[in-house]
């Protein structure tokens, strides 16, 4: 499974970029590699159906691997659309609400739904995620083009007046 992710990484990032060196725009590239990948990642789904542990794990594997193709894209979209002093701060807004987000559904939600009703609609509902962060990408961001910034602000100590 690991082995399988590591490849994913690498591939998905090199996939954006074979269609970008083939004259394709980075949105249209970065978009498209993580289609292919989220498309992919509901096989995970079908790991809890099968019976052969075997066909399972390679299951997982690709799912995982798909998972790390998107990823890779995703992380590179934040360069591609933000400034170089943005990028890190970006990301880290979305580590944070992603660590938010973990808690919710490692810790939280598999307690009470796996609970009451087992694994299967957990990872089912789980694998369709990719596609529905892809819609969210394509809504919020358009066409990824870079953003500029619009005004800077001074912040100053508390009780004297802003400088402008």
């Amino acid at each position: 499974v690991y082995f399988m992710s590591g490849l994913g990484s690498m591939a998905g990032g090199w996939f954006s970029g074979f269609l970008m060196r083939r004259g394709w725009s980075k949105s249209k590239a970065r978009k498209t590699a993580m289609f292919v990948c989220a498309a992919l990642t509901p096989v995970a789904g079908l790991g809890v159906l099968v019976n052969d542990g075997r066909l399972a794990v390679a299951l997982f594997g690709l799912a995982t691997s798909a998972h790390q193709g998107f990823m890779a894209n995703l992380f590179t979209t934040t360069s591609d659309v933000f400034p170089k002093s943005a990028v890190a701060s970006v990301n880290g807004i979305g580590g944070c609400l992603g660590g938010f987000g973990g808690v919710l559904f490692s810790a939280l939600i598999p307690g009470y739904v796996v609970g009451r009703v087992g694994y299967t609609p957990l990872f089912l509902t789980m694998s369709s995620f990719y596609l529905i962060a892809l819609v969210l990408v394509h809504v919020l961001m358009g066409d990824l083009s870079p953003v500029t910034a619009r005004a800077t602000i001074r912040y100053s100590p508390a009780g004297s007046r802003p400088r402008h």
